[in-house]
């Protein structure tokens, strides 16, 4: 299998394999992200469970498979919505009985949530770009740091570009990278 092409932490696999990696891990992923909008976006557990979600974000964005005209290719982006939040989070229903006793405002968790979808579902969708683990819990905070009270995002490769303030390279991302030690 020729792989040449590939972004460097892209994994080549099949169409069927990516789903099912979607099933295992979208619930997780919600979870965690669950856990976010109902946490201060200043304290350790929010930290905590943004880097839980975004390792599994990152990790089902590096699969990849290769079409029937033999380039690299992933899922678009509604399968990811569909395969991740429409499973788990469908409605604000769902959104307040999986969140339980600490449901206080579903609707803001709902559309926290969503707004979160509308960030990264493009990121993992992108076969040209791998985003990072700090990318993706940066797009997290900014989306709880706002209260899920922003536009749709506008997005260019990876990132939006209507946000002015959007700076993935600060907040939760450069403590994420300053830990590591490197750009992850």
């Amino acid at each position: 299998m020729k792989t040449d092409d590939l972004h460097p932490r892209q994994i080549p696999t099949t169409r069927a394999a990516i789903r099912r990696e979607l099933w295992d891990k979208g619930c997780f992923v919600i979870t965690a992200l669950l856990k976010c909008v109902s946490l201060a976006p200043d304290s350790a557990a929010f930290v905590n469970q943004a880097v839980v979600a975004a390792s599994l974000l990152e990790r089902v964005s590096c699969l990849v498979y290769k079409g029937k005209d033999g380039a690299w290719r992933k899922l678009p982006e509604n399968a990811y919505k569909k395969a991740i939040f429409e499973a788990y989070a469908e409605t604000e229903d769902e959104v307040a009985f999986r969140l339980g006793e600490q449901a206080g405002d579903a609707e803001q968790a709902f559309t926290t949530l969503w707004r979160i979808a509308d960030l990264v579902c493009p990121m993992l969708a992108c076969v040209t770009e791998q985003a990072f683990v700090s990318e993706y819990a940066y797009a997290i905070e900014y989306a709880v740091r706002h209260g899920g009270d922003l536009p749709k995002p506008e997005i260019w490769t990876l990132f939006p570009t209507n946000y002015p303030d959007y700076d993935y390279t600060q907040g939760i991302a450069a403590l994420i990278r300053e830990a590591a030690g490197t750009i992850i």
